[in-house]
């Protein structure tokens, strides 16, 4: 498979981070809700957890880079 052009990687990665932050923005007003933040750390754990294990039971070296990369993301 090709990887992309160095432009469009650029575009994307921007268009992500653009994304990201106006997403933040609209529900930031959640973050003042103790309950809210509870959720987000349960589910950033359960995925942490998930990822875990199927990084470990993964035969190809790419799937675990892949997987270890995810994990630190999170």
């Amino acid at each position: 498979m090709e990887g992309p052009t160095p432009s469009s990687a650029i575009f994307y990665g921007s268009l992500a981070v653009h994304l990201v932050c106006f997403n933040v923005a609209h529900v930031s007003f959640l973050e003042e809700q103790i309950s809210v933040r509870i959720i987000i750390a349960l589910m950033g754990l359960f995925t942490a957890i998930i990822t875990t294990g199927i990084g470990r039971v993964q035969s190809s070296v790419k799937s675990q880079i892949a997987y270890a990369q995810q994990r630190k993301l999170d």
